[in-house]
């Protein structure tokens, strides 16, 4: 498996990563996603997605750190999808030591 964290303009986000985003989320347009993500990224918006062997997207996680005075610093999770064609693959526990 490999992950990948992608920047706005990465042609990867909305023809590979976009795909299994919508099975959470499946209001997103294509621009609707760029137009978020490039706004999201200066919130400290991030997307990782994981990649199976064969180079086919698995899972997708949209995430950000907070700072605050209460906690200091969060990992606070947006997204976090398994396309359903992976799900039951053991995915997570791959990601678990990373």
């Amino acid at each position: 498996m490999k992950i990948v964290d992608l920047e706005p303009g990465d042609e990867r986000l909305v023809s590979e990563v976009l795909p299994v985003l919508r099975e959470l989320r499946p209001h997103l347009t294509d621009d609707l996603f760029r137009e978020v993500y490039a706004e999201g990224y200066g919130q400290g918006l991030r997307f990782s997605a994981a990649y199976a062997e064969d180079g086919v997207c698995v899972g997708v996680a949209g995430w950000r750190v907070l700072v605050n005075t209460s906690q200091v610093r969060k990992l606070y999770v947006d997204d976090l999808v398994t396309s359903g064609a992976a799900r039951s693959g053991g995915w997570a526990g791959r990601c678990s030591g990373i």
